[in-house]
């Protein structure tokens, strides 16, 4: 009887060491899968990151390209505001200018009608009826 009680005892045992080889065969397995996911995350995470200095460095060369831009637009729309001041001031100086030539021209006729009487006169009026508007 005692055999029987022994080989009863050593299969129980036997039975329970079995099962509690799979079962932690079973937590083993779930052990590698949380470390290999966790392994994945941190690739995941460092991709992440990387990404992100990549990102930061490409903001802060493009806020230095800004600058740099406005720096340029500022210079230009200084330049434009330049420009179109000399642009106003020579037409105000044609304008003078062609008035003064008007005013020269007058002269001389009025100075050659003195000599030649009325016909410079009407020469001149034709001259100034072929001649191009000032404006």
């Amino acid at each position: 009887m005692k055999t029987k009680h022994l080989k009863r005892r050593m299969r129980s045992v036997h039975l329970q060491a079995r099962e509690e080889i799979a079962f932690l065969e079973q937590k083993i397995r779930k052990l590698n899968d949380v470390e290999h996911e966790d392994s994945q995350k941190d690739v995941d995470l460092q991709n992440k990151l990387k990404r992100l200095k990549e990102l930061e460095d490409e903001a802060a060369e493009l806020g230095k390209e800004n600058s740099i831009l406005s720096q340029e637009n500022m210079e230009l729309v200084q330049r434009l505001a330049y420009a179109e001041t000399s642009i106003s001031t020579l037409e105000k100086l044609q304008v003078v200018h062609n008035f003064s030539s008007d005013t020269q021209v007058r002269r001389s006729f009025e100075e050659v009608s003195q000599f030649t009487g009325i016909e410079a006169t009407v020469s001149f009026l034709q001259l100034q009826l072929m001649a191009p508007p000032l404006f």
